[in-house]
């Protein structure tokens, strides 16, 4: 297993900026961990419906749209 400087719970959009300045400015050895598929909180947009893309945020979706995967 890799060694890590810092290990950031979490892939919401607060937690990325802090990994992203951690690994930039402090060249620090980062790793995210979330359980989810989705990485970036409320800041994501997904193909809910074919050809139509929405935050799941806002229309209240991320809930039903768990089984969907989103990254490779």
């Amino acid at each position: 297993m890799a060694d890590y400087d810092a290990i950031i719970i979490g892939g919401n959009t607060p937690a990325l900026v802090t990994a992203t300045y951690l690994a930039k400015d402090s060249d620090m050895k980062v790793a995210i961990l979330e359980r989810s598929q989705w990485i970036g909180g409320t800041a994501m947009t997904v193909e809910m419906k074919p050809g139509y893309k929405f935050s799941p945020a806002a229309t209240g979706e991320r809930g039903r749209q768990r089984g969907r995967r989103l990254l490779s």
